[in-house]
């Protein structure tokens, strides 16, 4: 059955199956690129340039691309022109970054299903509506009855329920203010080959951060562990988690190619600052 569509969930990028190493197929980019993809429009500060990256698109980089594909650069520059060429994407590269914009991309979004869920939003509406006004002249009489003391208890129990939902709402918004990621870190998890526990991965990404390492500096690390882990094509459950990686035993110093001593100090410091300058990376 070649018609209709499927809904395909952002999460299966987590699942262990989809992390396997390998080498992408043509469809399997394709449909990484239309995961990575944003739901809305965003900005992004690059040096001191803005840049805005539309519904539909994604911020990414040559690189970063290759390593989660397995494709050399060359490669992954070819299929992008090809998509380019197809009209499936308008793209554009410079040295520190890629935007990658889905032409058509509403066309993935399933707006058929949009409207079918507003029609039974409005049908359970409806109905509900229809059994409100059937509420017969008996039952409304036995509401009047009711007696003041009742009326005051139930008063109490709403604003009693309203100061639990303002302490639930207050502990969702710190919950949400906790997991938001920096540019700086998503730059560093596209390159991580094993996505898993996203969460504290950026506790110990923040961790190193304060502790004077630099984003780019772990970047180059990631880069490093990502390029041996192709080169020796190690299986997916041997490759380390990404709080692993950046935990206290800190693994990661093995690959910024000077051992744990390696770049703690102002000369790397300024290299990030002129190199980096807080998103992207060069290619």
């Amino acid at each position: 059955m070649s018609q209709g569509w499927i809904s395909l969930h952002r999460k299966i990028k987590e699942h262990a199956i989809y992390q396997e190493t390998r080498k992408f197929s043509k469809f399997e980019a394709w449909v990484d690129i239309l995961l990575r993809a944003n739901h809305s429009e965003r900005e992004f500060i690059v040096g001191y340039q803005k840049v805005k990256v539309n519904r539909g698109g994604l911020f990414t980089s040559i690189m970063g691309l290759g390593n989660q594909w397995g494709w050399s650069r060359k490669k992954t520059k070819k299929f992008l022109d090809y998509l380019h060429k197809e009209q499936m994407i308008a793209f554009k590269s410079t040295s520190k970054y890629t935007s990658i914009d889905i032409l058509n991309y509403e066309k993935y979004q399933g707006v058929e299903d949009l409207e079918s869920v507003n029609k039974d939003e409005k049908r359970t509406s409806d109905a509900h509506q229809q059994h409100i006004n059937s509420t017969s002249d008996a039952h409304q009489k036995d509401i009047n009855k009711t007696s003041m003391a009742h009326e005051k208890n139930t008063n109490n129990n709403v604003n009693n329920e309203n100061n639990v939902n303002n302490v639930n709402n207050d502990k969702q918004k710190k919950t949400t203010s906790k997991e938001g990621y920096s540019q700086d870190f998503e730059a560093f998890w596209e390159c991580y080959p094993r996505k898993i526990e996203k969460l504290r991965a950026y506790r110990c990404y923040k961790q190193r951060i304060k502790e004077g390492y630099t984003p780019l500096q772990l970047l180059r690390a990631v880069t490093a562990y990502s390029q041996k882990i192709k080169k020796e094509k190690t299986d997916l459950r041997y490759i380390k988690h990404c709080s692993t990686f950046l935990g206290r035993d800190k693994p990661f110093v093995d690959y910024l190619g000077g051992g744990k001593d390696h770049g703690i100090n102002s000369k790397s410091i300024e290299e990030y600052r002129n190199t980096y300058d807080g998103i992207g990376f060069k290619l």
